[in-house]
């Protein structure tokens, strides 16, 4: 097996693997061994690691770098590797996150470079080795699923004109603020959260199922609905089903638009330091924003999960023990029982691996957390089986529309859980299957009164 794999790889594919493998037994080593290092000492590790990265995608034959699977790697790596990037942009700058990482934070960064350095290495191993497409997908889809009739497309469009015409009437009626996150925050309601779950789950739908025509008619309506989010200072809420939903566009038609790539970056690196602003003073202060300023203030903001990763390195050494999965099955029944207030969500939210209720923010990571479950040479083991089984699923030919849409959240979950707690997360697969088996449903009727 392992001859058949080194035939099919390029010189250069094997210096990098070889450089991933130093790096993964490197980071490993260092951290089982407790050795600890400065803040500098700690971005050296990381802009050497952003080196392989860089390399990675460039001479990487088998992977396009808009892929879904490579979506998922690259907000991995910016939420590792954020702030010590930032640190090489603007090393000054007093930016919120990018302040008080440096002066509290930075206690627990190189353990926080080193997790990250295990997860990435592993992870991008196994695409490396095991990947046996040429870039882009084997089977490109293109509009043939439009053959057999369902209703996903006009779900997904419902979904998104739902949404954005509540944010429109929110916004006339003060429902919903501008500009200041705080107060938007404060005003959202539970409606909000449904119909911006149906926004996340429309999007899928609509990528998954519609003609290339369809998804434009999509569109405006998804850029009406984000803009309003992002104006209230929210980002991650657009970024996740805007990724994804390129991702599917890639699976389905082979590559991007070059206006959507460039939009895309656009609105990723100029986003973040506006909301970074909103969210601190209500207000743009365009001053502020210097070029080196704005992407320090993206990276930083980007790879903001060292904060919350910090409360966990600190349970560890006040003497907490490695969960061994029980954090999953943990959100797996709350998840499944919050619900119905019987008590069981009580009982789990006491307990000391409900990551929720001991964190000062919702937001987590995934490197964190399978690390804070299964230890440095878990973590190592978890995500290579994370990178084969994304690749194995990948070279799979999907036969029909459900097994798309399918798809399209696995990559849209796992996406989710890149900056937050598995528990959190298990709730939206509940929602996602509510909707998809509605369609089936709304199918079942229809195909009922055609007879």
């Amino acid at each position: 097996m392992k001859r058949q794999i080194l035939v099919k790889m390029k010189p250069s594919e094997l210096l990098i693997a070889f450089l991933l493998l130093l790096f993964l037994i490197g980071a490993t080593f260092a951290y089982a061994t407790e050795m600890r290092f400065s803040i500098q000492k700690s971005c050296i590790i990381a802009y050497g690691f952003c080196v392989v990265y860089i390399l990675f995608c460039l001479f990487n034959s088998k992977q396009s770098i808009f892929s879904p699977v490579m979506i998922i790697i690259h907000y991995l790596f910016v939420t590792g590797f954020g702030v010590p990037i930032a640190y090489l942009f603007a090393p000054e700058y007093t930016g919120m996150r990018l302040n008080r990482s440096k002066m509290f934070y930075g206690i627990y960064l190189d353990k926080y470079i080193l997790i990250s350095t295990v997860a990435l290495s592993s992870i991008l191993l196994a695409v490396l080795l095991f990947s046996q497409t040429k870039r882009g997908c084997e089977v490109f889809l293109g509009d043939s699923f439009r053959e057999g009739k369902n209703y996903y497309y006009e779900i997904g469009l419902f979904l998104l004109i739902s949404f954005a015409v509540y944010c429109v009437y929110g916004v006339l009626t003060r429902k919903i603020v501008l500009f200041s996150y705080s107060e938007y925050k404060a005003a959202s309601n539970r409606l909000l959260g449904y119909l911006e779950r149906g926004y996340w789950f429309g999007t899928i739908f609509a990528c998954a199922a519609g003609t290339k025509k369809q998804i434009g008619y999509a569109i405006p309506w998804f850029l009406l609905g984000s803009i309003i989010l992002l104006l209230a200072g929210n980002r991650n809420d657009i970024y996740f089903p805007m990724l994804i939903g390129m991702g599917l566009y890639v699976m389905r038609f082979a590559k991007l638009p070059r206006f959507l790539v460039i939009g895309v970056s656009s609105l990723i690196l100029l986003s973040s330091p506006i909301l970074i602003l909103l969210r601190n003073n209500g207000e743009v202060t365009m001053s502020e924003l210097s070029v080196f300023n704005l992407l320090g203030e993206t990276f930083s903001e980007l790879g903001g999960q060292v904060c919350a990763s910090s409360h966990m390195f600190r349970w560890l050494e006040q003497g907490d023990h490695y969960g061994m999965g029980i954090c999953y099955v943990m959100g797996v029944i709350g998840s499944i029982f919050y619900p119905f207030h019987i008590g069981v969500e009580t009982a789990i939210s006491n307990a000391g691996y409900w990551i929720e209720n001991r964190t000062v923010a919702i937001g987590f990571s995934m490197v964190a957390e399978v690390f804070y479950n299964f230890g440095i040479f878990g973590l190592g083991i978890v995500f290579f089986l994370i990178g084969l089984y994304l690749v194995i699923r990948e070279r799979k030919v999907i036969s029909d529309t459900d097994e798309l849409v399918r798809t399209g959240f696995l990559y849209f979950w796992l996406l989710y859980l890149v900056r937050n707690y598995f528990g959190f997360s298990f709730t939206y697969a509940i929602m996602f299957y509510a909707v998809y088996f509605l369609e089936k449903v709304v199918r079942s009727l229809f195909e009922y009164q055609r007879r």
